[in-house]
């Protein structure tokens, strides 16, 4: 570009050897802001930093214009270098060769301020949260709501979400986008669990927004994000410790249930666990369960919008109770500590059941069959004892190894420890006994992928 200025008798002011101009006055936290660096000359060579203050250069652009006044000619030189400030800073000088002497520009304090929760009222955000006072691990629920206009979508949306600094955060909620009014409502909820005592800070989620902005071309109009950032206000937390120290904090009920009070010897029983409440089940210890002269398996604990399950399949070759099981934690509402407990269930075992042979006798046949009784019920004692040998002995010594044998023993292993808690099924039970022989190293065991397939989804496992 050519500028000509006819000289100072109309009142032009001239440029400077060297200048330092802002996009704007202040920078907003986490926005992109330009520092324009422009010298006027014949011979112009910049000396560039890398950083300003502590933020990296993220670009730097350059344009040229010839400028002739009074029939001399010159060039103005520009340089814009885009940073991505947090906090105040100060523009260090920053240096150029003009015409063979050294320029330098003045220091220039910036003010850094925070986000607006809106912009142009067509674009908001928001933090809240159901408690502004909560004990150590009680559930403090945040919500978070994004507005943008329905006429005036977004383009794009890089959104951060608020600190964790000082809690266990979970989650609770996806964004899921619904019309309210004239607006499109984005809203997203977490549970924060405060992990020390005194006043925490959750620092507010920001936006990053690419607002549609117009632009025409030799190809027609099109719309490109202008970004903008938006952030809510921050939240305080005033945290406190519980009379005694304890995980559990909120509100809760336990219940319990069993698959049957009467069974047949070494035919599993089944207890069902269900707790539900506000709390942080994931730093739950969880219920433990030991009996003599019971085999005990447990399976891993599901937990899924407040409510922990598990589940115990238990095997037994004579009668046995279930003791209670005690769950401990501070009620909110009562402000005490309270213990829930589940109901003692006394299992009647009928041990009369036939057998063809004594049970150390009892073994598979050549064919892997096991024989038994006409209409009898198939020995699923028997099976617990040689899978709980081959279990031992056959992952143990497949660890010993190494490759493509270890790996699937383990898979086989795996597999066995998924469906052995429904061994009371006899189509179970016979798979159970093929993917043991198969773990044991037996040549020539080919397992039905299909049939397994559908046993592990029937169950959920």
């Amino acid at each position: 570009m050519i500028r000509i200025i006819l000289g100072s008798m109309f009142g032009v002011t001239l440029l400077l050897a060297l200048e330092l101009r802002l996009s704007e006055q202040n920078a907003t936290a986490g926005e992109k802001f330009v520092i324009h660096l422009i010298a006027q000359g014949k011979q112009i060579e910049f000396e560039l930093p890398e950083k300003i203050a502590e933020y990296e250069v993220l670009s730097v652009k350059r344009a040229n214009n010839t400028v002739i006044v009074n029939n001399d000619v010159s060039y103005e030189k520009r340089v814009s270098l885009t940073i991505q400030p947090e906090a105040n800073f100060i523009i260090p000088s920053i240096s150029a060769i003009v015409d063979g002497e050294l320029q330098r520009s003045k220091p220039r304090p910036v003010a850094v301020v925070k986000p607006a929760q809106n912009l142009d009222e067509a674009y908001y955000i928001s933090m809240s949260a159901d408690k502004t006072e909560a004990y150590l691990n009680e559930a403090v629920t945040v919500t978070i709501r994004l507005k943008e206009r329905a006429d005036k979508r977004l383009l794009d949306v890089v959104y951060t979400p608020p600190s964790k600094e000082g809690f266990w955060v979970k989650q609770i909620q996806e964004d899921k986008p619904r019309q309210a009014g004239e607006f499109i409502l984005h809203e997203m909820r977490y549970r924060y669990y405060p992990q020390r005592e005194g006043n925490l800070t959750i620092e507010p989620p920001k936006a990053k927004i690419g607002v549609p902005k117009k632009t025409t071309d030799i190809f027609g109009t099109t719309y490109v994000p202008e970004y903008r950032t938006i952030a809510a206000k921050p939240l305080q937390i005033a945290v406190k410790a519980p009379p005694e120290a304890i995980k559990m904090v909120g509100e809760f009920t336990l219940e319990s249930r069993v698959s049957s009070v009467e069974t047949k010897a070494n035919k599993p029983v089944h207890l069902f666990i269900t707790l539900k409440g506000s709390g942080n089940f994931d730093d739950f210890e969880g219920f433990a369960l030991e009996l003599p002269s019971v085999v005990t398996y447990e399976s891993e604990p599901k937990i899924e919008k407040g409510v922990y399950t598990k589940k115990f399949s238990l095997v037994s070759d004579q009668n046995f109770t279930v003791p209670a099981l005690h769950f401990h934690y501070f009620d909110t509402k009562e402000q005490r500590i309270r213990t829930l407990k589940t109901p003692r269930y006394k299992i009647k075992v009928d041990s009369s059941i036939n057998r063809t042979d004594p049970l150390p006798a009892a073994a598979p046949t050549a064919s892997g069959s096991v024989e038994q009784k006409s209409g009898s019920y198939l020995d699923l004692g028997y099976a617990l004892l040689i899978f709980a040998a081959g279990i031992a002995v056959g992952y143990l010594a497949a660890k010993a190894r190494k490759g493509t044998a270890y790996k699937k023993e383990r898979s086989a292993h795996t597999e066995l420890q998924r469906l052995l808690p429904h061994a009371d099924d006899p189509e179970v039970l016979e798979l159970l006994y093929e993917l043991y022989k198969k773990e044991r190293g037996e040549k020539g065991i080919k397992i039905d992928k299909k049939r397994l397939r559908e046993m592990l989804k029937r169950y959920d496992v």
